[in-house]
């Protein structure tokens, strides 16, 4: 079997993950359009297309196999950075340093990424008698199976840490069932394929790899500062690269409808009950009531998104009065749940609002951004993004001849994306959800602070175009086969470096595994067609079972 090609560093990056884990998005409710500018580009010149930084940029990297020589960690990606493969020396403004860990010039801390989603452990955070930090991922009831969160919580790490650069990076490891009161260790008991699938990045550029049982075991040694990809109760005890409030705020719904950014016409329905030691269930009654009854009187149509939520499961589309009534029947039976989370500590955060946007007719794009400390908006990647039947997010598609055009055409929302967010104190990878309207008016349907899964195809330009491929694709997939059947089917692709396994899970009781994949293609013909080889692959093994 071909062992898959060595895979050069990728840029720094933080985020989201799994058919259903945080990579939130709104453009699976909008009506969109074809869009020309993701297909072959017949303007193109020719050459490989290369992220390109500002004149100005702390960044001196361009493409792919160079984004290793990433300098600036605090001006440029202060979340996550790469190692760089010749000895840099630290001078005045703050470079890496030759071991390849990022540092805050400021405070000169070392960054440790904690690559685990808020509440990626319910079992152990139920026991919190006041949470600060409420995400509602989901109202609908599951019909997935048992084992399949932690699945896909286990890629997570693996996605994210995988553009890592030697950096610390701590990872959960869900599979354990030991006692979770004992202590951190470094040896994982259900991530043999986390450390499989580093392995195929350069020596240099592996993250130093360690595990946690629990969130709330976690310590830093002195002088770390943690990054993470979304405030959690149980971290509160570490130092935060960004306040935890502040990052919340910036997730948050309310906070992008309050932002002054350029988004559909939202309406904001607060909760009016204030924390207390008990609230009285006909009061919590007539709240959700009152609540419910102030959707009942917007025209449709429209979509209600909730404070906090993920790949679009915490969004509903009402264009009907069928849908009305079925969004009613919910929140009637969950909304009384989400109430009565609402305590002195968190009740400032609205983290029970309900936000009513605008249902706008357009084309919707991934914009994939690193915000500098200073405020300034680097372009990473503009793509498509896949949706499966049930409207959730599983992938994302990029034409990279098409790049530099799109970069130019958002240039001033990223810029207005960049503005906002340094107002906040935020700097680091950020994704935006971005609509044109039918009048050419680009609005930001959805602002996800942190890495998001489809930044890792701008990066990857140098190397797929190197090889022929102008076109790429990220995807995410169960399969029910183990690893080594996946690569024997692509031994040729893998070999080649036009096929990335960047992560890959399995559930033993299950049978089942789950997997991150990049993959390039010449034109966007060759990777659906690509695409659908791997459909059908994961077909076949499900029909052998």
């Amino acid at each position: 079997m071909a062992s898959p090609a060595l895979i050069p560093a990728l840029p720094p990056t933080l985020s989201e993950p799994g058919g259903e884990l945080p990579v939130d998005s709104a453009d699976e409710f909008s009506e969109s359009d074809d869009c020309d500018d993701f297909h072959d580009n017949d303007d193109w010149d020719g050459q490989p297309w290369e992220v390109e930084f500002p004149s100005d940029s702390p960044l001196l990297t361009t493409s792919y196999e160079s984004f290793d020589r990433l300098l600036d960690v605090l001006n440029a990606a202060p979340l996550m950075a790469a190692a760089p493969r010749q000895n840099i020396k630290k001078s005045k403004k703050g470079y890496l340093t030759s071991e390849g860990t990022g540092k805050d010039r400021e405070t000169d801390s070392t960054i440790v990424l904690l690559l685990f989603l808020p509440r990626t452990l319910p079992e152990m955070s139920a026991c919190l008698p006041k949470p600060k930090f409420i995400y509602e991922d989901a109202l609908e009831v599951s019909d997935e199976r048992d084992g399949t969160p932690a699945l896909r919580l286990q890629t997570v790490p693996q996605q994210y840490g995988f553009t890592a650069g030697k950096m610390p990076l701590i990872a959960l490891d869900v599979w354990n069932k030991q006692d979770v009161s004992q202590s951190n260790d470094a040896s994982p008991t259900g991530y043999p394929e986390i450390e499989f699938s580093f392995r195929q990045l350069s020596s240099d550029q592996r993250p130093i790899l360690s595990f946690a049982r629990r969130p709330a075991d976690i310590t830093l040694q002195a002088g770390s500062i943690a990054a993470v990809l979304g405030p959690d109760d149980e971290l509160l005890h570490l130092p935060h690269l960004i306040d935890p409030e502040d990052h919340y705020e910036v997730l948050s719904k309310r906070g992008l409808a309050l932002s002054g950014l350029p988004t559909p016409e939202s309406i904001i329905i607060d909760t009016n009950l204030q924390p207390g030691p008990q609230v009285d269930e006909p009061v919590l009654q007539s709240e959700v009531t009152r609540m419910i009854k102030s959707i009942e009187e917007i025209q449709r149509p429209y979509i209600i998104k909730l404070q906090q939520s993920a790949a679009s499961k915490g969004a509903f589309k009402v264009q009907t009065s069928s849908d009305l009534e079925s969004i009613r029947k919910l929140l009637n039976l969950k909304l009384k749940g989400m109430l009565l989370r609402v305590n002195e500590t968190n009740s400032h955060l609205r983290s029970c609002s309900l936000i009513v946007q605008e249902l706008v007719q357009g084309h919707a794009v991934a914009l994939s951004l690193f915000i500098t400390k200073t405020g300034r908006a680097i372009f990473i990647a503009c793509c498509e993004q896949i949706f499966n039947q049930k409207g959730h997010w599983v992938g994302a598609s990029i034409s990279y001849k098409s790049q530099v055009f799109l970069r130019q055409r958002y240039a001033d929302t990223a810029d207005r994306i960049a503005r906002f967010l340094h107002q906040k104190g935020y700097y680091g990878p950020t994704g935006a959800d971005v609509m044109t309207d039918q009048s050419g008016r680009q609005l930001i349907v959805d602002l996800n602070v942190r890495i998001t899964t489809s930044f890792h195809l701008g990066p990857l330009a140098g190397h797929f175009t190197q090889r022929g491929c102008f076109n790429g694709m990220a995807l995410r997939r169960y399969f029910h086969c183990p690893r080594d059947t996946f690569e024997l089917a692509f031994e040729n692709e893998l070999g080649s470096g036009i096929l990335i396994i960047t992560a890959w899970a399995y559930n033993e009781l299950e049978g089942l595994n789950y997997a991150a994949i990049i993959f390039g293609a010449k034109d966007s013909a060759e990777l659906d067609g690509f695409a659908k080889r791997v459909d059908c692959f994961a077909a076949a093994q499900s029909g052998t079972r």
